[in-house]
C-alpha cells in the first residue's frame, strides 16, 4: 500500500522557495530543485514541464526540474506530483505505478487535468 503523507506534502510545497538549486527534503528524502529557462525547456527532449532525474549533486535523492514561466499554481500542481512520484520509487514502486498513484493523488487535491 502507497504511503503519500499528503499534508506534510503540501506544507513543504507551501515552505518552497522558487529558486535554482533549491534544497529541500519531504518524508526523508532529500531533492534539489532546478528552474529551467524558456530556452532551455526548448532543449529538452521530452519537452516536458516538469521532470525528475536520481540526483546528480552528491546527496541520495532526487533532482527535479520545472519549467520557470508556469504559474504558481501550476507550479505547485507539477511539485506535487514529482515528489510524490518519487517518494513512490523510494518505497519501491515501478516508473509506471509510481506516476499513475501520483496522478490520482494529484487530481484529488487540484482536479483533473487540462
Amino acid at each position: 500500500m502507497p504511503e503519500i503523507k499528503v499534508n506534510e506534502l503540501l506544507s513543504t510545497i507551501d515552505n518552497i522557495c522558487w529558486e535554482n538549486g533549491y534544497e529541500f527534503s519531504y518524508n526523508g528524502t532529500s531533492y534539489l530543485l532546478f528552474l529551467l529557462t524558456a530556452a532551455e525547456h526548448e532543449q529538452n527532449e521530452s519537452h516536458e514541464e516538469a521532470e525528475y532525474f536520481e540526483s546528480t549533486g552528491g546527496t541520495d535523492g532526487w533532482d527535479i526540474y520545472l519549467l520557470e514561466t508556469l504559474s504558481e499554481e501550476k507550479r505547485k500542481k507539477k511539485l506535487f506530483h514529482e515528489i510524490a512520484e518519487c517518494n513512490l520509487r523510494d518505497q519501491k514502486f515501478s516508473n509506471s505505478e509510481a506516476h499513475q498513484i501520483a496522478l490520482q493523488e494529484e487530481q484529488k487535491y487540484f482536479g483533473k487535468r487540462n
